[in-house]
């Protein structure tokens, strides 16, 4: 610890508590800087993600919707199931004699 003279404690402080003062307000300033960056890039990248998710919805709706009849190919699934089943369907093999 550095040594005070004696008889100038009182100003010494002062001198120290606004060099504190000023030290605290130039690297506050910047640590804002940094948080407010921080934040400004996390909304961005948030952003980002939600307009991929709507893309991906979009092109999943234009993919199973059929606009002009209106009709929804996910209901044909079931029927399109069955008849790919009955086509797989691998013959009886022959019972040995």
């Amino acid at each position: 610890m550095a040594k005070v003279p004696e008889g100038r404690t009182g100003e010494y402080r002062r001198k120290q508590r606004g060099q504190s003062l000023v030290e605290f307000a130039i690297s506050s300033t910047v640590l804002l800087l940094l948080a407010m960056g921080l934040i400004d890039l996390s909304r961005a990248f948030y952003f980002s993600v939600a307009l991929q998710g709507a893309a991906r919805e979009g092109a999943r709706h234009a993919a199973w919707f059929n606009t002009a009849s209106r009709a929804n190919l996910s209901s044909k699934i079931p029927r399109l199931q069955a008849r790919s089943s009955r086509l797989s369907a691998a013959p009886a093999l022959p019972q040995p004699r």
